[in-house]
């Protein structure tokens, strides 16, 4: 699944830095940087309680019917209302000529994206937590085929960044048109379901998009940043070179996704110590992975950047040295943080995630300053090391109490 999308948005990348402007393409990034920042958001606020949900009334097909007709009903009236709000922006902005006529049919198009991009994140995180990852597969084969389609004839254009985010709306429509057949096929919802699930999940999920909006913030919020400090051409240099580690990330987070209700399923039949050995073990398999990888990049790096990209930038090297040890970090965080969450911390994550928030874009905004684009790295760099160290802090702090709890009540700890 994940390779799929990770070689499909490679692609996709590829051609737009090779065929298009630096700037073209920088606006291509901050659409699809604000795409994850809702996605994220969504299913920060909707998967845990719904696969906590689903896992509890694994045989009761009625409730869980009900639960999801009543998520769906919710989405449905909620994501005009967004795609309406973002537009309107944009008009207001143009009316006050803040932005240029082009820029505005980006914006519109963007908030398309976005929109149709959210209907398809639903279907997938509800079938994932249903573990019918095969319908997730065929759903996203087709919005791969139309994206990479859509990717080619964009860069024939002379606006491919609203084209391309017109082709992301299409694709995801597709894609996610698909999946929600599959769903209704295989697990059908309940469409006279009362409204009223995203209020029943708030007290939970509000720390969650809490959580992952912050983590938004240090991991992708920069680019606004650079934006401001330096320029939309810079946004480019930055992200064709994080593009190369995308094979890496999206299988990290792809994995992720999936692994959050399969360590929820352990949780329920092992004790948590067994439960952190294997994420631990599963979580060491994928950062060897990725260091293989990035070797194999970095050898052949000069071929990559000369032939393929045919692009070169300043700081090449340095951001790819640096890119690597962010990925690394980002495996790590993505496979241990599950366990937390199945453990509804999303309170103290949510603090963790501020402080290193606050840490990476202080230090990303004074670095970009002295050090131009790899000042950027240096606070994503710092961010993702001091999640990663809270993350294992606050895991052995939560282990060590449920095995307190387990000696209290006479279970013998394995």
């Amino acid at each position: 699944m994940q390779a799929l999308l990770s070689g499909a948005n490679l692609c996709v990348g590829m051609l737009l830095i090779r065929h298009t402007t630096n700037a073209q393409y920088g606006y291509y990034v901050l659409i699809s940087i604000s795409i994850l920042l809702l996605t994220s958001i969504q299913n920060a606020y909707i998967q845990p309680s719904m696969v906590i949900k689903l896992t509890r009334a694994e045989s009761d097909a009625r409730e869980r019917s009900d639960f999801i007709g009543s998520l769906y009903r919710d989405q449905r009236k909620l994501l005009p209302v967004l795609a309406c709000g973002l537009v309107g922006i944009a008009v207001i902005s143009r009316l006050l000529k803040l932005i240029d006529t082009a820029l505005l049919w980006v914006v519109i198009a963007g908030a398309c994206a976005v929109t149709a991009n959210l209907f398809r994140e639903f279907f997938r995180m509800v079938l994932l937590g249903y573990r019918r990852p095969n319908d997730v597969v065929r759903g996203d084969m087709l919005y791969v085929v139309v994206l990479i389609v859509g990717a080619i004839g964009a860069i024939q254009l002379s606006f491919p960044a609203a084209a391309m985010a017109a082709v992301l709306a299409i694709a995801a429509i597709v894609g996610g048109g698909y999946q929600r057949r599959s769903l209704l096929t295989n697990e059908p919802w309940n469409p006279l379901s009362a409204s009223g699930a995203l209020t029943e999940i708030y007290s939970a999920g509000i720390w969650a998009v809490a959580g992952a909006a912050i983590n938004w913030m240090f991991t992708q919020g920069y680019n606004y940043i650079v934006v401001g400090v330096l320029s939309v051409d810079d946004v480019a240099a930055i992200a064709a070179t994080r593009t190369l580690m995308m094979p890496v990330n999206l299988i990290s987070t792809g994995v992720a996704s999936f692994m959050f209700p399969t360590v929820a399923g352990w949780l329920n039949h092992n004790h948590i110590w067994i439960v952190l050995r294997r994420v631990f073990v599963f979580a060491t398999g994928l950062v060897l992975l990725a260091v293989v990888y990035l070797l194999i990049l970095w050898v052949l790096r000069d071929w990559i950047f000369t032939t393929l990209l045919k692009k070169q930038f300043v700081h090449r090297d340095i951001l790819l040295l640096l890119w690597s040890v962010i990925c690394i970090l980002m495996v790590l965080r993505d496979q241990l943080v599950y366990t937390l969450i199945a453990h509804v911390k999303f309170r103290q994550l949510s603090a963790l995630a501020a402080i290193c928030a606050v840490a990476s874009i202080s230090i990303s905004f004074y670095a970009m300053k002295h050090y131009g684009q790899p000042g950027a790295l240096y606070g994503i760099l710092s961010g993702e090391a001091l999640s990663v160290i809270g993350i294992v802090i606050m895991i052995v702090m939560d282990a060590k109490k449920a095995g307190a709890s387990s000696k209290a009540i006479g279970v013998r700890e394995p």
